[in-house]
């Protein structure tokens, strides 16, 4: 198999432009209405691990929130920084960093402690890397099979002509596989190279939250795969 070990894995298969985002300070809310989103995410092709924390009013959708003087998140001890502009707090750590402990502390000085874990993933040595439009391939994967609640493994065939990039989720609890389906693969129009991305997301809840809740996503994305669409 050959591997693409380059930091576009992390550009071709993310869409969405950045945009501002406005926050209130946490300071002006009922601290217990704060909702508690972590993520880490191990990205092979950068060798990074990337941790993020979202605090917002009431839900995920809610209006986010910037932790007041007082406040503070961190992830294994280290401070994670707010990003100015996009409403969220972010650190990037070098290597796989497979488990740690996320701990907030509000205003009110109350702590909120939380562990994580990433499940690693791989292709299997049997994966194909010629990709033909009109028959359905099952991509086998080396790791632990698509755990409780919303975790899933998603794979993503992204050709050169990024528009037809194509989407196949399996979250199934105990598959151990994912099917690349004619019916959608016949969408691509024109044989062309690409690439083959392989993510997991494990979707849990935090044992440790205000009465908001909150959310808990580990991910690991191995390097893409080169291939050839027919």
């Amino acid at each position: 198999m050959r591997k693409l070990n380059t930091n576009i894995i992390a550009i071709v298969i993310v869409f969405a432009t950045l945009v501002g985002c406005e926050t209130e300070s946490s300071s002006d809310v009922s601290q217990n209405r704060i909702y508690t989103a972590y993520g880490v995410l191990y990205d092979q092709a950068q060798e990074l691990t990337i941790v993020n924390a979202t605090f917002s009013l009431g839900n995920y959708n809610g209006t986010r929130l910037a932790l007041a003087d007082g406040a503070s998140v961190s992830f294994n001890g280290s401070e994670i920084p707010f990003l100015d502009g996009l409403g969220y707090y972010e650190l990037k750590l070098p290597g796989f960093v497979q488990e740690g402990m996320f701990s907030y502390t509000d205003t009110n000085g109350v702590v909120y402690r939380n562990d994580i874990n990433i499940s690693p993933i791989n292709f299997n040595a049997e994966t194909p890397v010629i990709i033909d439009r009109t028959k359905s391939f099952e991509i086998k994967w080396e790791g632990a099979a698509v755990g409780l609640g919303e975790s899933s493994v998603v794979a993503t065939v992204v050709p050169q002509n990024l528009g037809e990039t194509k989407i196949f989720t399996q979250n199934a609890q105990g598959a151990e596989t994912v099917i690349l389906t004619p019916d959608v693969l016949g969408q691509i129009e024109n044989a062309q190279n690409g690439l083959l991305v392989l993510e997991r997301f494990e979707v849990t809840t935090p044992d440790d939250a205000t009465d908001a809740g909150g959310l808990l996503t580990a991910r690991y994305r191995p390097n893409a795969l080169e291939i050839e669409i027919q």
